[in-house]
């Protein structure tokens, strides 16, 4: 006889409460982790560290989005169904947002509720940034001499990495590769560099941004179609490059244009906003700033 299928999920204990009761399958931790050492994803530590005075007109739609579809074939229709028949469920006369950092965005219907869909995708109602807790070697500023020009570390997961690659592989005073890295290695790295190459991958954004403001590095953001955090119109965290623009020619006019030194100023008043209880603090503003234009 066939067996029946069950979505594979691990369940959590958690003190964190939400105000909509939801079955614990549906916030599971997820399995893996990227990059290796994030020990918990946004996702649930907003789950975690949420509070009911933090309650805004909307309610908090804690499912674990980017675990279940992880840990479930990257939402395979045995999972999008156990996730459906809980959407559907709920009060349609209600008001929902929630949060979701899975590159394909929410691959479920909520078309019949009111929700607000904050997510580091295009399929967004409120941007965020593609956001890890901070690697444990996170140096002090000024602990390694800037003696690298730019710097590009990871696979090869888009052709726009491999077409940087092909442009500055070899280069003089440019960090290019595509092998694994011991974690420290790899932050001594851009804590050598005076740029970090952040290309976009599967997903449209890169963690390396958030690495690069933590290494005390300049974040080169290169793609083909941009996300820029919480609804900016503008890349105001370092430099947005067109994928199809020569990006020695870009470094160079930045050097001439001395923003390295505006970006200095700017990190120090600003990286709050690449971490989780910056991020936190925006998504709330957000939501209590939704009514009052």
């Amino acid at each position: 006889m066939k067996k029946s299928y069950t979505p594979i999920v691990r369940l959590a204990s958690s003190k964190s409460k939400d105000t909509l009761n939801m079955p614990v399958h549906l916030k599971p931790m997820q399995f893996g982790r990227y990059p290796s050492d994030n020990a918990v994803t946004f996702e649930r530590w907003y789950l975690d560290n949420w509070r009911i005075s933090d309650e805004r007109e909307r309610i908090y739609l804690p499912v674990q989005w980017t675990a279940l579809y992880c840990n479930n074939g990257y939402g395979n229709a045995a999972v999008l169904h156990t996730i459906q028949r809980y959407i559907d469920s709920l009060d349609a006369t209600k008001k929902y947002y929630t949060i979701v950092q899975y590159d394909d965005g929410i691959l479920n219907d909520l078309g019949r509720l009111d929700v607000k869909v904050i997510a580091c995708s295009v399929k967004s109602d409120f941007t965020i940034p593609l956001l890890c807790t901070p690697h444990k070697f996170n140096f002090t500023p000024g602990a390694f001499k800037k003696d690298i020009y730019a710097t590009f570390i990871g696979n090869l997961t888009h052709p726009i990495r491999a077409n940087l690659i092909k442009q500055l592989e070899g280069k003089e005073d440019y960090y290019i590769s595509t092998k694994q890295h011991d974690l420290r290695e790899y932050c001594k790295i851009f804590a050598r560099s005076k740029y970090v190459l952040c290309p976009r991958g599967y997903g449209l954004s890169s963690f390396r941004i958030q690495e690069a403001i933590d290494m005390q590095a300049i974040p080169v953001y290169i793609s083909d179609e941009f996300i820029f955090p919480y609804n900016t119109k503008e890349f105001d965290f370092g430099m947005a490059v067109p994928h199809d623009m020569d990006i020695e020619c870009a470094l160079a006019i930045a050097d001439g244009s001395g923003s390295d030194e505006l970006w200095k100023d700017y990190i120090n008043k600003n990286k709050h906003l690449y971490t989780y209880h910056g991020c936190k603090q925006e998504i709330l503003k957000y939501l209590s700033n939704e009514n009052t234009d």
